[in-house]
């Protein structure tokens, strides 16, 4: 593999970008990807988490909310969908700051 220094600042045609833009991601692939793993593996299976508890939750408390009231419903899914933003939100801002770092 060709691993050539890539002048950002140079003045290119259309072609050129084409061509040095995926050659840049050639060369920078997998050190990107083995860092996203190893700093957001955890918090990508932590919103995988959440978001099955989520829904799970969230689908039993639609079910029985003829039985238990408005108020049930609007309090724990309330509840609920707040820790899912909480974590979501989280793993997103760590996907961005390990990309942009």
């Amino acid at each position: 593999m060709n691993n050539q220094n890539i002048n950002f600042k140079e003045q290119r045609d259309f072609g050129q970008i084409l061509n040095i833009t995926f050659s840049f991601i050639r060369q920078n692939f997998g050190k990107l990807g083995k860092t996203l793993i190893y700093f957001c593996g955890p918090f990508i299976l932590l919103q995988g988490i959440a978001t099955v508890f989520y829904n799970n939750n969230v689908s039993n408390i639609l079910y029985n909310v003829k039985s238990h009231g408005i108020d049930y419903f609007f309090g724990n899914v309330l509840l609920y969908m707040s820790m899912f933003m909480v974590i979501s939100i989280l793993c997103f801002l760590m996907i961005i700051l390990t990309v942009y770092s």
